[in-house]
């Protein structure tokens, strides 16, 4: 071999191995190729919602709650939200209700992104008058996100509702404030109002209650009214040990970031007592499980 000949192997050997490093090493080659960023989360859905609850007594005053969810998204098209939990019922007096509570949730808004959370919550429920009821909460959340971002929230609140029962209906006026304590995003105050209507009936013979609310939300981190919700459905109770909600929710929030924030909701919530008949508690419980405070703006 001559020495031309070595030296221009030598420089072709150079100028390949020069060519792949910086193919390995460039952050516009197949490097980013083989970790795409996951497509954005979709403003508006279509979903279907699957609620569980199995009330189990204790004693006379203690009720233990099993909780389960399925929630089917991108328009129908697979599961985006599971959810597991339990909670405890206690009243001490017919006017008080202790209420803890944790609840893990796993979600997958869109392809490619996903984030888990766990929350842990205490309510106390207060019936000040006959008509008037007070509330105050704690929820603590701790989201983790599948991009590598983390947050907390630590959520003080106090609801106060006004109640008018009638013969024929039952309509409720509830007034929630919200303090949000979250990092990193900052802090920021919530009020929500949500109007609700229970009106039972017959149908040969068997007892249907229509279901009817909706809820508005007032944000001081972007100082806007953000979100509207609105919900309609039928509850059938199927036996003494069964209740069962049947329901369409449309929801209306441009600013939502994490999850759709425009949907519209096709949904059953079925609750089941053992050992006993299912309460008028039980049956409100079905609802309140649907306020769910899906918020992470």
């Amino acid at each position: 071999m001559t020495v031309g000949c070595f030296i221009s192997r030598v420089r072709m050997l150079t100028a390949l191995s020069f060519m792949l490093l910086t193919s390995i090493s460039s952050p516009d080659a197949s490097g980013q190729a083989a970790n795409p960023s996951p497509p954005p989360v979709p403003r508006h859905d279509t979903q279907q919602w699957n609620d569980v609850q199995l009330i189990v007594p204790m004693t006379s005053k203690a009720d233990f709650i099993l909780l389960g969810t399925l929630r089917l998204g991108r328009n129908l098209t697979r599961p985006v939200d599971e959810r597991i939990g339990i909670s405890f019922s206690y009243h001490p007096t017919k006017s008080v209700t202790l209420a803890p509570s944790y609840l893990h949730i796993e979600r997958q808004p869109s392809a490619g992104r996903n984030f888990f959370e766990d929350r842990v919550a205490f309510t106390a429920a207060f019936r000040a008058k006959k008509y008037v009821s007070l509330a105050p909460g704690f929820l603590y959340i701790n989201r983790h996100f599948s991009v590598g971002q983390s947050d907390l929230e630590k959520r003080p609140s106090m609801a106060v509702t006004f109640t008018l029962p009638r013969t024929r209906f039952i309509l409720s006026d509830r007034n929630l404030v919200e303090r949000r304590y979250r990092q990193p995003q900052g802090n920021s105050t919530r009020y929500r109002n949500l109007l609700q209507l229970q009106y039972p009936f017959l149908v040969q013979g068997k007892h249907l209650t229509i279901l009817a609310s909706d809820e508005v939300t007032y944000d001081s981190a972007v100082s806007a009214w953000v979100r509207n919700r609105f919900l309609a459905g039928i509850r059938k109770q199927i036996n003494n040990y069964c209740s069962a909600d049947f329901y369409y929710i449309r929801q209306n929030d441009g600013r939502a970031r994490a999850l759709p924030g425009d949907f519209n909701v096709i949904g059953i919530s079925l609750a089941f007592r053992l050992g006993g008949n299912i309460t008028v508690g039980d049956k409100q419980r079905q609802l309140d499980l649907l306020d769910d405070d899906d918020d992470d703006r």
